[in-house]
């Protein structure tokens, strides 16, 4: 009951100030919902990401673009997603899917940052409160700073690349349990991850190599 008591206060702490509720979260890491609460605030983040001058030249500048013109093209089906995807030479699957769906409801940037946060958020909480646990219990000086330059090295505002950097946190949900515990569900998140960006940047190299061999 005193748990359960705790745990409404610190939801009802974050909705009322995100940025002292992730701040409680990290003092609290221990707790269970600690890592649920910056999840949340990942989501929170995302909700209330501004573009402006500073990402011009960003991927999410063409992320919000693909958005607005899947939600123009409102009689877009399955048959039309197909050739979208002719035409368009791209074969990043998930996220023009993930594009394509959002776009039957909204063209709001509000929402497509939200959804992305989410999902990167997801991986990067689950990465971070798995490195405590590692930090806290056997790991040398040494390595416990390489592992909190990991945390710092991708974090949340790199949603404005979303397609390579939550590839990163995915291969490391993967990777962490893989080499510390033996689970051999980390292999099926590493292949996930490299074939995400391997079939990504496979697709510009070939597409170069021919037009430099045109």
């Amino acid at each position: 009951m005193l748990l359960l008591k705790d745990s409404i206060i610190r939801w009802v702490l974050f909705f009322i100030n995100p940025f002292l509720g992730m701040i409680i979260s990290f003092v609290e890491y221990k707790m269970p919902l600690a890592k649920n609460i910056f999840w949340a605030f990942c989501a929170f983040y995302g909700f209330t990401f501004a573009i402006g001058k500073e990402s011009v030249g960003t991927d999410i500048l063409q992320y919000m673009a693909e958005l607005q013109y899947l939600h123009e093209q409102s009689q877009l089906g399955i048959a039309g997603v197909i050739d979208y995807f002719k035409v368009k030479g791209d074969v990043d699957i998930f996220r023009t899917i993930l594009s394509f769906i959002l776009s039957r409801f909204t063209d709001s940037q509000v929402i497509l940052t939200l959804v992305y946060a989410v999902i990167f958020g997801f991986f990067y909480s689950r990465n971070v409160w798995y490195i405590f646990s590692l930090i806290e219990n056997r790991l040398t000086i040494l390595e416990k700073m390489i592992f909190l330059s990991i945390i710092l090295l991708i974090p949340i505002w790199f949603i404005n690349g979303f397609r390579m950097w939550t590839a990163f946190h995915i291969f490391m949900y993967g990777l962490l349990p893989f080499i510390f515990e033996k689970k051999k569900i980390g292999i099926f998140f590493m292949l996930l991850s490299f074939w995400y960006i391997f079939l990504y940047n496979s697709y510009f190299l070939s597409r170069d190599l021919y037009y430099f061999w045109k």
